[in-house]
């Protein structure tokens, strides 16, 4: 009789690797701890298209890619609201309404506060699982009005 080995995979903790000139998730795999933090370094002062955060996710920018990314574009916006305490901004607008852009909310400027009040009328209108992330994102998105009322700018804020 044969005996039967058990190997066991080894699942490696994935993190951003430098292929060529660019940075990608070791994986290839959508992960929201790396995404969020690319993001947080990337998006506070412009807009990041659909397309850059596919490539870094999945390794290329394609119409798949570019999909996939915008199905988990509500999971990063929740992640970053509740464990990092930032509000994303999405610009909607691509073929069927779909996410083209992403940039972390500061209230500077008009675009922004469309796209924001877009996604909290997208959320107000879902189920009330929704709900209370509702409530934190509106919370957020008076407290960082409440800074640029202030006057001071986005940078120092950061």
């Amino acid at each position: 009789m044969a005996e039967v080995g058990t190997s066991l995979r080894k699942v490696e903790k994935p993190e951003m690797i430098t292929v060529g000139k660019r940075q990608v998730i070791s994986t290839m795999q959508w992960n929201n701890d790396l995404m969020a933090d690319w993001v947080i370094a990337n998006a506070r002062e412009k807009w990041i298209p659909i397309g850059k955060l596919a490539s870094r996710a999945y390794g290329r920018d394609s119409e798949q890619n570019r999909h996939r990314v915008r199905k988990c574009i509500s999971r990063l916006f929740i992640f970053l609201l509740t464990l990092r305490g930032e509000v994303l901004a999405v610009e909607y607008g691509a073929p069927n309404h779909g996410a083209s852009a992403i940039k972390l909310y500061d209230g500077a400027s008009e675009l922004e506060r469309q796209s924001i009040n877009i996604k909290l009328d997208r959320m107000r209108q879902r189920s009330n699982v929704i709900g209370q992330y509702y409530d934190l994102a509106v919370a957020r998105t008076k407290e960082k009005d409440a800074e640029t009322a202030d006057g001071a700018p986005p940078a120092a804020r950061a």
